[in-house]
């Protein structure tokens, strides 16, 4: 009975964490311009990481271009997206979610926010600024 009781109890707060651990997003759809990864002893000159590979994605939607970044560790993979291709994502304060072709959720830091119409007019390079992020 007691079993019984206290696997009740458990399987109730399970399903209380499950649910409240799926955060409600703002999702919206954009396109993706930009996906490459940059790497090198320049990007990150610590003692603990002495080189480091940044993936770096720019998604874009009617009013504003995100420019966002990760470090990436060996283990993980770069998102799957196509260049041009649509894209959910969800901006949360500095931060973006996107879901790739995969179906998995992204959590990148947001590096600059740009508005469209300014998109192409002298664009600083994405080195430049996650250089400026480190040495924040």
């Amino acid at each position: 009975m007691f079993k019984s009781l206290v696997a009740l109890i458990l399987a109730v707060g399970l399903v209380q964490v499950a649910g409240s651990a799926e955060k409600k997003r703002d999702w919206q759809m954009g396109k993706v311009l930009e996906q490459h990864d940059e790497a090198g002893p320049d990007m990150c000159q610590t003692k603990i990481l002495p080189s480091c590979t940044f993936s770096v994605v720019q998604i874009e939607e009617p009013t504003i271009a995100y420019l966002v970044s990760e470090l990436r560790t060996w283990s993980r993979r770069s998102a799957n997206l196509t260049i041009n291709g649509p894209v959910r994502f969800a901006v949360e304060k500095r931060t973006l979610f996107f879901t790739d072709e995969d179906g998995k959720e992204h959590k990148m830091e947001i590096v600059s926010k740009t508005l469209r119409r300014f998109i192409t007019l002298n664009r600083p390079s994405t080195e430049a600024l996650l250089t400026e992020r480190l040495q924040q």
